[in-house]
């Protein structure tokens, strides 16, 4: 059958494949390959030549062996019968080429990547049914094309709401392993994953059982194997793939000219006898309609020609009319999508909802403001719903009474009913009678500004609080020294009756209860004296063990749980047993019918997300002591002025209300922080955190034991601006044989300290007073004196004043209301110190 002069040669190329579906536009690329190839393929007729020689030298022999073709399940262009043997368009194609070009063909069913490394090691040497690329160029020679598929998207069901191929970006898509469709995606820079598969099957049924989102293949192929299969979860999309093209050639290897001539002439005679027709119906036409082609149509033309002159004619004079509404259509397109972009970029939540409140489209922002998952999930939803209490909803009301509401500050609340604070902007829509018919708005989430408000209105009201705090107690102080010292002046008199003794006894007991009170007071204020050390929390936590068991009773169990890897802090050791004392009592009078006390320690790293929701906490190293009960717990009101001082929910005369107050003032005075959790029934849990220190740091030191009190007779001059406090100092001082010059203020100091010929050994002073302070007065002294010693009295500790205490080197603080044991140790441990 084979034809070998030169007109049935270049009708061969010319016909040899069907014309494309419609829309498709045809490159018979296996042609075009021809033109570029020198040698054989230098000429459409040098091909008819050369097929005219072959036909007669070949005439009357035998078939040479079967070639081997490579199929992919691909139906119905390739597949495997109910009997096991290959079938499909390509078979049937290749079969009738084989008979006319005495051509035997012996195929091979296998995934396509099996196809392929049959192929390019030599086992197959016609692909059946393979697409053009230039990359596969170097490998594969290409006939014309025998057919053309239109491409199709699948979906699961929940995506069946897309609609471009645009919005299919980042999703996940299967497609064949290295087959056309892998290899554009991976061309495309695709932003999603690419589930490779061994079959279109495989890639369909990735999409149907939801391990895939879409896949991307031939509409005629996926609705044969969607019908067959019972793939129910998979749904066309309603848009084309732009740029993507199923073309389908035979394929040879690079060079293998005469086969490669051979199929594009069997292709053609098939075309010119109507048999390709045939087959195409057979396998194709019931998929599709068969593309009709331009020579069905010719007795058609003629009369269709006058009808079309008159068609156009009528259109010539509506072109501007139809450009001009192009035009428009594309600005109206355009200002869609702006709108869109705006709407949908906006941080501020946007809704559109019906008069009656129902949600009917919104943004992600508001998605993310109000706790829903998706935009779909939350278009519905009563508006109403969305506050405290939906019957009252008073911005709807006054938005139908005024037409708007503007910058108007709303509690809300979530989709899971956490409140939500937010400034709204509200516009309704009237039709003409001015009934409400619509409304869209902004909401702009002020939660967290609103947190971070309420705890600086705590933190200015608990620093107010303790700087009155501070104020008393620092006065009240000087009046504590004056009781506390002439009472124990008053019990070294020997002639005092029993009855008289005991009055005083009782008098200075009270000034010592007094003196624990103030102390309470100046630490919730922060304006305490305190001695920091390298400290283990761990050691101190361990030695307060045998106390708490006491403090707790037996009805309590202790249990400790100290990360033996716990960094160091520095902290005032007294102090710090202070706020583990205040907690564990806090937590014995939560649990009056027992329970469990369990003390932590950890290590803590707080980030800026952590800390950022609490004013004046760094990110940052932390230790942390975490103390938790199972007693009553806390509602949110008894939260909320749990440090407050005086604030106790004990019942009279059972508690002094400081403190928790006072473990405020040291966490803070220390740069802590603390946080309490605890819910009515559940418990509390305290947790405390101290900055940590780099690793490597000292372990903390033992505190040196306290010398006894002695007698001295060194000179001290001493400055204190209150009378009474000066006149008791300065007779503690003198009857322990000290000589004694007192001041009422800084002027006087230095006049009587230039008096003096030779000298003083000591000036204690006051820290704050009025005319000139303890460090000023210093240093004004050490100008003639450097090596001059000082003890500073206080009464509180006011971190200015201090700091100018530590300019002039180490310095020794007695605190107000001393012993006179306190003070006389003091002054001596000042006057032995080296200079």
């Amino acid at each position: 059958m084979t034809r070998t002069h030169g007109f049935t040669c270049r009708a061969i190329l010319r016909e040899a494949a069907p014309a494309p579906p419609p829309g498709d536009q045809w490159i018979d690329l296996g042609a075009e390959r021809h033109r570029r190839r020198g040698g054989l393929a230098s000429s459409v007729w040098w091909h008819g030549l050369v097929a005219a020689v072959a036909g007669v030298s070949l005439l009357g022999v035998a078939r040479a062996a079967p070639i081997r073709v490579g199929l992919e399940p691909y139906p119905p262009y390739s597949f495997a019968d109910a009997a096991g043997k290959p079938a499909g368009f390509c078979v049937d194609l290749l079969d009738a080429i084989g008979r006319r070009e005495n051509l035997e063909f012996d195929y091979e069913i296998k995934p396509w990547e099996e196809v392929m490394d049959d192929f390019n090691s030599g086992r197959v040497g016609v692909l059946a049914n393979v697409i053009y690329l230039k990359s596969r160029t170097a490998d594969i020679d290409f006939s014309v094309a025998h057919s053309a598929l239109p491409v199709g998207v699948y979906l699961r069901p929940e995506l069946a709401d897309l609609s471009s191929f645009e919005q299919l970006q980042g999703k996940r898509v299967a497609a064949t392993r290295n087959a056309m469709t892998h290899i554009w995606l991976l061309a495309q820079h695709w932003q999603g994953p690419i589930l490779a598969t061994e079959t279109v099957l495989d890639s369909l049924r990735a999409v149907d059982a939801g391990q895939a989102d879409a896949v991307i293949t031939s509409r005629y192929v996926a609705e044969r194997y969607i019908r067959e299969e019972h793939l129910n979860r998979l749904v066309p999309a309603r848009f084309d793939v732009p740029g993507l093209k199923y073309r389908f050639h035979f394929g040879v290897h690079h060079g293998d000219t005469e086969l490669l001539f051979k199929l594009n002439n069997g292709l053609a005679e098939l075309r010119e006898d109507g048999e390709y027709e045939r087959i195409y119906g057979l396998w194709l036409t019931p998929l599709a309609p068969r593309p009709v082609r331009l020579r069905d149509l010719l007795p058609y033309l003629g009369p269709a020609a006058i009808v079309l002159l008159l068609v156009l004619g009528a259109l010539w004079r509506q072109r501007r009319l139809l450009g001009q509404l192009a035009r428009q259509t594309e600005a109206l397109r355009e200002s869609e999508d702006r709108y869109r972009s705006f709407f949908d970029d906006d941080l501020a939540g946007a809704f559109i909802a019906d008069e009656g409140g129902r949600i009917l489209a919104c943004n992600p922002a508001f998605v993310r403001i109000f706790g829903f998952d998706t935009v779909p999930q939350a278009v519905g939803t009563e508006l109403a719903r969305l506050f405290p209490r939906p019957a009252e909803v008073s911005p709807l009301d006054d938005l139908r009474a005024g037409g708007k509401v503007q910058t108007r500050e709303l509690e809300m609340r979530g989709r899971d009913g956490q409140p939500v604070q937010v400034v709204a902007n509200l516009v309704g829509t009237f039709n003409p009678a001015g009934k409400l018919v619509g409304l869209k708005g902004y909401v702009i989430d002020t939660s967290e500004s609103k947190r971070l408000e309420s705890q600086l209105r705590q933190a200015q009201k608990m620093e107010a609080i303790g700087r009155l705090a501070g104020g008393v107690a620092h006065d009240f102080n000087n009046i504590l020294t004056a009781i506390i010292g002439n009472t124990e002046l008053a019990l070294l008199n020997e002639g005092l009756d029993a009855d008289t003794r005991s009055a005083v006894a009782e008098i200075k007991s009270a000034g010592h209860r007094a003196a624990g009170l103030t102390r309470q007071l100046l630490t919730f204020s922060r304006q305490q004296v305190v001695q920091p050390v390298v400290l283990d929390l761990n050691a101190v936590a361990a030695d307060m063990e045998k106390m708490l068991h006491r403090v707790l009773g037996e009805d309590i169990e202790l249990q400790l749980k100290l990360d033996p890897a716990l960094g160091r802090t520095t902290a005032d050791q007294s102090q710090i047993e202070q706020v583990l004392l205040n907690l564990a009592v806090n937590a014995r009078d939560a649990m009056p019918e027992g329970g469990r006390l369990l003390v932590e320690t950890r290590n803590v790293d707080l980030d800026e997300t952590y800390t950022r929701m609490i004013a004046g906490l760094r990110a940052g190293s932390y230790v942390s002591l975490v103390v938790s009960d199972d007693g009553c717990g806390m509602d949110a009101a008894t939260k909320a002025r749990l440090f407050e001082p005086f604030f106790t929910t004990k019942g009279d005369g059972k508690g002094t209300g400081l403190g928790l107050a006072t473990v405020y003032g040291i966490v803070k005075q220390h740069q802590g922080h603390i946080d309490v959790y605890s819910e009515p029934g559940s418990g509390s849990v305290f947790r405390v955190y101290f900055p940590r220190l780099a690793a490597g740091a000292e372990a903390a030191g033992t505190r040196a034991p306290m010398p006894l009190a002695q007698r001295g007779t060194e000179s001290i001059l001493l400055v204190e601006d209150n009378d009474s406090v000066r006149t008791v100092t300065a007779k503690i001082l003198a009857s322990h044989g000290y000589q004694v010059a007192a001041a009422e203020n800084g002027p006087v100091a230095l006049r009587l300290f230039k008096e003096r010929a030779d000298g003083f050994d000591l000036v204690l002073t006051d820290v704050v007073m009025k005319e000139m302070n303890g460090p000023d007065l210093v240093e004004r002294l050490r100008e003639d004196v450097p090596d001059l010693k000082a003890l500073f009295m206080s009464g509180f500790a006011d971190s200015r004043v201090l700091g100018q205490v530590g300019r002039n080197g180490t310095f020794t603080i007695v605190e107000k209301p001393f012993t006179q044991q306190t003070l006389l140790r003091k002054v001596r441990e000042t006057l032995d110190r080296a200079a």
